[in-house]
């Protein structure tokens, strides 16, 4: 609209141009036709002078603005912009300053009119319909372009929605414009993302819990055979003496724990599984979060023979967490230590930061000496699993890693933000 505007306005320059050409070129040809239409007209009604009030529309018809008639050099007649005026208005000579002349024969003798010529009215109306036509066209090129280049992002964005409905969901929907076409974008590509997201968590799980029932079968077969075994040697009563067969039945009973333990942490990694997404506390300081936890998980080991050393570093960070998952971690971490470490040897607890490209992250990280002589018969590590899926539920990262007879853990949480009194 207001390119059209600013085109009918600049038309306007050019429109001046065009009238000086339409009077050096035109008018003066349309002035000379009239003044002999006129004359052929007195001609053929054999008008005299008297009669010439009765060329008025004659005058008009052929556009003259003005036609005065001197004979001997008295007005006869004056007729001015469409009417028949009788008082003169001037001499002849003043006419004849500005005015141009022509002769005029009438039947009782020769006169002379003077003319300004014919209006450039009609001229100046075609031209400024022209400057309106004009805008008014550019005005619909200008919205047919327009509607075009949205039609075609329309398009466009209908072949990325075909694209995302064929499953391709690492399809990426890209931007590209500051409209509302751009915030449906991005809102697309946000629901892909999401999507995406969530699919992938599903196919975690999944394969989580084809893996799961894989190693539990095989796992569950080994105890159970041996239940199996004992309870038909007493049952047969194959054995020496009482004290043999309490043997047994202590061995049924150790069997027994063994697969409650071992149904039990399978029951908490379905629970971890199901709940995928939990209720985030809000953001605390780092050091608010582990001083307690690290403090009584310390306090525990210690009770139980374990050396325990720290290199504490609080970093000036918050992150949110679940506080019922994080016990359980740490619950999970000093039972594993409790059965599997080395109490001859320390364990070293550390603060763990890491920047990765999904953000920061910061945590703490336990590392102990695994026991030589450590029995893994009944570890199905199913426990290791559910503290994986409790950190992936509160969107942090459990890591471990063993070599050269340690064993380390780390459990990182995304930081959330930075104090403004500290330096991280």
């Amino acid at each position: 609209m207001a390119a059209a505007i600013a085109l009918f306005f600049l038309l306007q320059f050019a429109e001046e141009g065009l009238y000086d050409m339409y009077e050096e070129k035109f008018a003066d040809r349309k002035t000379e036709a009239a003044v002999s239409a006129v004359q052929e007209y007195i001609t053929k009604n054999s008008l005299s002078s008297g009669d010439a009030p009765v060329l008025q529309p004659l005058l008009r018809k052929n556009d003259l603005t003005s036609f005065q008639i001197f004979m001997d050099g008295d007005f006869i007649y004056n007729y001015s912009y469409g009417n028949n005026i009788d008082e003169a208005l001037s001499t002849e000579e003043s006419y004849a300053k500005w005015e141009d002349s022509f002769p005029l024969v009438f039947s009782d003798g020769q006169a002379t009119a003077y003319t300004d010529g014919v209006s450039g009215s009609a001229f100046m109306n075609f031209i400024l319909v022209v400057r309106i036509l004009l805008s008014f066209l550019l005005f619909f090129i200008l919205i047919w372009v327009g509607v075009g280049y949205i039609l075609r992002r329309l398009q466009h964005l209908a072949e990325d929605i075909r694209i995302l409905e064929t499953g391709s969901l690492d399809y990426e929907i890209r931007p590209d414009g500051r409209d509302e076409i751009t915030e449906l974008q991005k809102g697309l590509d946000a629901m892909r993302q999401s999507l995406k997201s969530q699919m992938d968590q599903e196919e975690y799980l999944l394969e989580s819990n084809r893996e799961l029932i894989t190693e539990m079968s095989h796992d569950l077969r080994t105890p159970l055979t041996s239940v199996l075994m004992y309870t038909d040697l007493l049952k047969l009563h194959k054995y020496r003496n009482t004290e043999e067969a309490d043997s047994y039945v202590q061995k049924v009973e150790k069997k027994a724990v063994q697969i409650k333990r071992m149904t039990d942490n399978m029951l908490e990694y379905a629970l971890v599984g199901m709940n995928t997404t939990v209720a985030l506390e809000a953001p605390e300081d780092f050091s608010s979060v582990f001083f307690d936890t690290l403090s009584d998980f310390a306090g525990y080991l210690s009770d139980r023979g374990f050396e325990v050393k720290s290199d504490l570093s609080w970093p000036s960070v918050k992150i949110r967490i679940n506080t019922d998952y994080l016990s359980r971690i740490m619950d999970n971490i000093a039972s594993n230590i409790e059965k599997y470490a080395d109490r001859t040897q320390d364990v070293d607890i550390s603060i763990s930061c890491r920047t990765v490209s999904e953000g920061a992250y910061a945590g703490i990280a336990v590392e102990n000496t695994v026991l030589a002589a450590a029995s893994h018969e009944d570890s199905t590590g199913i426990g290791t699993r559910s503290m994986a899926n409790m950190m992936h539920a509160m969107k942090g990262k459990f890591e471990t890693e063993e070599a050269d007879g340690m064993y380390r853990v780390k459990i990182l949480f995304p930081v959330m933000a930075v104090r403004s009194d500290e330096t991280a």
